[in-house]
């Protein structure tokens, strides 16, 4: 009886992953179909993607929300475990230190690095540095807001349905979804401006990857703050405006954007060197 109890219990967990996948990925490329299949289309064809520019915040936006939709669904029809948390905005100050410093002293140390990748020098790009440097946290707070819009999803419901696997098996998966749903996005030249199809899709998935094992080192640490995953996602977002090619000139976008082949493999790093994330 009670092997008949976990196998149920297992079948129903892999029941709700299943159908929080279909949901995320359903909403939100339905939306992003709907808005950019006239950049997909230029940039397969061309094999390059279209330049940032190009898009709108309403092309976007609004299909990041797709994971929270997903997972308030899921608490709708069922409430079994992993529902989707509360922000947990109740945490230690050094808790959202953290989650804040981690990204920025991995640009910090690219910063050192990015001569190695084509760097040629730093430029303020004709702004005002301390505009730039002030308007960093509008920009965060704005970037976190929106970044919820998926941690509610990947974190605050799917990362605790994948945990009983243990921790790193939980971030492999989250990464790789996580990844994956971000491929529209990525094939319409948000991400890497410019860059081949093919080159994009394969540096961002593994990118996304290793950050998923910081995001969920944060999650167990901070008890399940959703909240704190979402400032720490945001902060990444918005540390964009400082390692952009334009202000260093040469760097190939790959290696500059926070998701990106630099920045990403650092931040787990300092995630392994500061110990959060223990061998299961």
């Amino acid at each position: 009886m009670a092997g008949n109890a976990m196998v149920s219990i297992a079948g129903n967990r892999f029941r709700s992953i299943l159908q929080f996948c279909l949901l995320s990925f359903g909403l939100s490329w339905t939306w992003w179909t709907l808005r950019l299949f006239p950049y997909w289309k230029e940039s397969l064809i061309a094999g390059t993607p279209l330049d940032r520019a190009a898009l709108s915040l309403l092309d976007v936006t609004p299909g990041i929300f797709g994971p929270l939709i997903a997972a308030f669904v899921m608490r709708w029809i069922s409430r079994e475990g992993g529902l989707p948390r509360p922000l947990g905005l109740n945490r230690h100050w050094k808790q959202y230190l953290l989650s804040v410093t981690v990204p920025v002293l991995a640009l910090m140390f690219a910063i050192t690095l990015y001569p190695l990748f084509g760097a040629e020098s730093f430029t303020w790009a004709g702004n005002d540095p301390t505009q730039v440097v002030s308007s960093l946290v509008p920009i965060t707070l704005l970037a976190t807001l929106t970044a919820l819009g998926e941690e509610f999803g990947w974190r605050g419901y799917l990362l605790p349905l994948l945990l009983p696997l243990g921790k790193t098996k939980a971030s492999w998966i989250v990464g790789a979804l996580w990844g994956m749903w971000h491929l529209p996005i990525v094939l319409s030249g948000l991400t890497y401006p410019g860059q081949p199809v093919f080159l994009a899709v394969m540096a961002f998935l593994p990118s996304v990857i290793l950050l998923s094992f910081w995001f969920t080192a944060l999650f167990i640490r901070s008890r399940g703050s959703v909240a704190l995953a979402g400032l720490s996602h945001g902060t990444l977002n918005a540390l964009s405006e400082i390692s952009s090619p334009r202000h260093f000139t040469g760097l190939n976008p790959m290696f500059a954007n926070p998701f990106g082949l630099v920045i990403a493999p650092l931040v787990f790093m300092i995630t392994i060197v500061i110990g959060f994330f223990l061998q299961d």
